[in-house]
Parts: structure tokens; sequence; C-alpha cells
């Protein structure tokens, strides 16, 4: 991405919304956590290693 030969965090981030959202559930669960919500909840607490 942007002309490197590996990815950073920060790709990771911008893509992941757009190809994991719909993999990780079609519809709500019994607690109302919805593909969006799984996917923000991987975001704020998956800690980064750089």
């Amino acid at each position: 991405m942007c002309g490197r030969n590996h990815v950073v965090p920060e790709d990771v981030q911008t893509i992941l919304p757009s190809v994991v959202e719909h993999r990780l559930r079609a519809v709500t669960d019994d607690d109302g956590h919805t593909g969006a919500s799984l996917m923000q909840r991987l975001l704020n607490e998956v800690d980064v290693i750089e």
C-alpha cells in the first residue's frame, strides 16, 4: 500500500471495515451486536504492535 512492500497497522485499520464487517455477522445477534459493532470493537480493543 502506498508504494510500500509491506503493510503498517494504519493500512489494516483503513481496509478492515470494508473487508471484514459483512463477514462477521449478517444479522444482529441476541446481544444486539452487528458486524459493524464487532468490527469496531476489534479496532478499539486489539493493541497495535509496531
